[in-house]
């Protein structure tokens, strides 16, 4: 057995540091604290031998090359450093072979390849090291992007369940295997109906012709692809991390030099590029997304999804609103894992969809109390007989629903009842209070300790259709109020609901949705009406300076979430008038820690750009789970047109524990459809699929969330 070699011997190792944010040399999220199985805590086995086979390589398939005298190195990731385990050196043909120890941990373990000064290539290996694969350029893009918030180079950083989430999207985008995208990202709803399968092949030809030597090659790309406080890399690794972390700049320079090779098919054509006349497939940043359609059952499809929340393992739980193509209320809700792919009932967990328990027509509350168990709400969609309480529904008013942790209904068949009325927002208190906005009666509502026997309410007087809610760090609750423009913060005390000061008063036809509260404890509130802008006050309900802010890709916001690094996530469900060429984004603002956003950010400075961060068509209508078209009615005339919006209107965008961005497609991309519905049916909810989940693009943000976002 090979004894494992000190990383201080390799001085071609010799520890470089990525410059990030403002600059600063920073150690990424060298953090502790979470656990990599539901089932039971990380356990240490005796070590065993494994031994790994491998190709490093250049260029894609039927075109690629091997990487000779490549020094191979096998690493394990650790929460505080990354210990390198053994090496080998590629041969001729570039293969290599490496026998070492595994210890059984759990940890990640990857593969870096090196040759010369400015070639770094970089393969993700599993938790159980994969006995063959390829290092290559593509594995590279992969890699870089899915570890964006953990990689130092060489070391991967961070605690044990997030670099583990991180490792799970990696082979979403790319089978390390094979070296080549994986088979879900070349089937639907990815395949051609985003643009993340050519968008892999031309960042991964960007690096082809540095790696290949190209006259000026990588002295062009290193000029390209600098931090975000203008620090130019020195290897092809450090490159792609940077664009991963600066996806909005110098992109048309970029995607010229992914003309100078294209070897990996498909890659984006010209029509697709920065420069395209078709806005749907115009590239504006180099973000990578995946999306998923699948729920676990065709019973149970997407329409509708809202407003998820992760549990202490990843996992996310989303309420699903509708039966897809009605406007009826649905009586399932979705787990997905922390893949995006639906859970299975793996290692003792959930298996999705659930249901019982008295779901009916989830909104946009979703939350986990101090035991571990989630609630959600049953705010109905359509007619009487599909709202809690209306004529014919089987179900009473305001009904709230709860689960455990592996997807046992808790509630009864018709869900708890305590004062609320159509709940949308609900979040749980630091003591386990939980907190309901009653969206049907204007009333904020606790269940003291989890406990709806006890429920008591506050009355909102002039507040009307309670919407968001937000619990600061010393346990208040900040509350919006859409129907009358306005926004509140309480403060419980025993049984007693108390106001902390007057309304806040938004412009008339504001109409705040969700509501977040940071680590300063400052709220913002995303008005989704005519204001289009996100507001944003202190502890006292004073604006922050420069309230309200606008900008990168604003349009609609709906849903608000605030990351690790109090930087604010806006999800967008635009206008109440059909835009049949814009593509909806997801925007990022500085927020009050301006010192973790890019030189010269100022607080609600944009920071995604003009058009947010999109997932671009790739020029094949976007379909639905069934493989139906978006918009489908027989009795059109002519046909429904085809929709290339792989993004749909969205009510929330939330940050998971590896930093990816879990977009929900709420409703679908017609403000048309809306209003009007289809010849057969005018009422018809037109409610979205599937999730999207955009790649290392946040802070890596704790779950389950109680109070203001923190690490992992």
């Amino acid at each position: 057995m090979k004894r494992r070699i000190a990383l201080a011997a390799q001085a071609t190792f010799a520890l470089r540091y990525v410059a990030l944010g403002a600059g600063m040399l920073v150690s990424l999220f060298a953090l502790t604290g979470c656990a990599f199985l539901p089932s039971s805590p990380a356990a240490t086995t005796p070590p065993s031998t494994v031994t790994v086979k491998g190709t490093v390589s250049s260029g894609g398939a039927g075109a690629s090359v091997p990487v000779t005298s490549a020094l191979v190195t096998i690493y394990e990731a650790g929460s505080t450093s990354a210990t390198m385990i053994a090496s080998a050196t590629s041969d001729s043909s570039g293969k290599f072979s490496i026998t070492f120890p595994t210890d059984g941990s759990g940890n990640i373990y990857y593969a870096i390849a090196s040759k010369g000064s400015n070639i770094e290539l970089m393969a993700i290996l599993g938790a159980t090291p994969l006995s063959s694969f390829v290092i290559n350029e593509m594995t590279t893009v992969a890699s870089a992007y899915a570890m964006a918030q953990f990689l130092q180079k060489p070391n991967v950083i961070g605690p044990q369940l997030p670099v583990n989430i991180a490792a799970g999207m990696a082979e979403n985008l790319v089978s390390a295997a094979s070296g080549t995208p994986s088979t879900l990202i070349q089937l639907a709803p990815n395949a051609n109906q985003t643009n993340t399968w050519r968008e892999l092949g031309t960042l991964a030809n960007i690096l082809t012709a540095c790696v290949q030597a190209y006259s000026g090659a990588c002295s062009a790309l290193f000029a390209a692809s600098p931090t975000v406080a203008g620090v130019a890399p020195a290897t092809t690794l450090q490159a792609i991390f940077n664009i991963a972390h600066n996806p909005a700049a110098n992109v048309a320079t970029l995607f010229a030099l992914g003309a100078t090779t294209q070897t990996y098919i498909p890659y984006l054509l010209g029509v697709q590029g920065p420069g395209s006349i078709n806005p749907l497939q115009r590239l504006d940043a180099w973000t990578l997304a995946v999306k998923f359609n699948d729920t676990g059952s065709p019973s149970c499809p997407w329409a509708g999804p809202a407003n998820p929340i992760f549990d202490k393992n990843g996992y996310a739980w989303i309420g699903n609103n509708v039966v897809a193509g009605t406007p009826n209320s649905t009586t399932c809700n979705v787990v997905l894992k922390p893949n995006g792919k639906p859970a299975d009932g793996s290692n003792g967990t959930v298996i999705s969809p659930i249901r019982g328990g008295g779901i009916l027509g989830a909104g946009y509350g979703m939350m986990i109390d101090l035991s571990g168990n989630v609630w959600m709400d049953d705010f109905g969609w359509g007619g009487s007989a599909y709202i809690p309480g209306g004529v014919g529904s089987p179900e009473p008013a305001g009904a709230v629903s709860e689960f455990s942790p592996t997807g046992t209904a808790l509630s009864p068949t018709l869900g708890y009842v305590g004062g609320t009325l159509r709940p949308q927002g609900m979040a749980v208190d630091q003591t386990g209070n939980i907190w309901i906005a009653g969206y049907g009666n204007s009333v904020v509502t606790v269940f003291p300790n989890a406990n709806p026997a006890n429920a008591f309410s506050y009355p909102g007087g002039t507040n009307t259709s309670a919407f968001g809610m937000a619990i600061a760090a010393d346990g208040s609750a900040w509350v919006g109020f859409t129907g009358s423009s306005t926004v509140m913060k309480y403060k419980l005390s025993g049984t007693t609901i108390t106001p902390q000061f007057a309304a806040i008063a938004l412009p008339s036809g504001s109409n705040p949705k969700g509501v977040a509260v940071d680590s300063k404890g400052n709220a913002w509130v995303a008005a989704a009406g005519t204001t289009n802008k996100i507001y944003a006050f202190d502890a006292n309900g004073n604006p922050l300076s420069g309230s309200p802010y606008n900008g990168g890709g604003m349009n609609g916001p709906w849903g608000v979430q605030i990351d690790a690094k109090d930087n604010i996530w806006v999800a967008t469900f635009g206008a109440y008038t059909d835009q049949p060429l814009l593509k909806y984004g997801v925007v990022e603002l500085c927020g009050a820690t301006v010192a973790n956003c890019p030189p010269g950010a100022t607080i609600g400075s944009a920071i995604s750009p003009a058009t947010g961060f999109t997932l671009p068509s790739a020029g094949d209508q976007v379909l639905l789970y069934d493989g139906s078209p978006v918009y489908e009615d027989p009795l059109n005339s002519p046909p429904s047109l085809p929709s290339y919006k792989p993004v749909m209107r969205q009510t929330s965008a939330r940050v998971d524990m590896a930093g990816n961005i879990w977009v929900m497609n709420n409703w679908k991309p017609s403000a048309y459809n809306d209003v009007v519905g289809t010849p057969s049916d005018p009422a018809a909810n037109p409610g979205g699929d599937g999730v999207i989940i955009f790649i290392g693009l946040g802070a890596p943000t704790k779950a389950p969330q109680i109070g203001p976002s923190v690490s992992p």
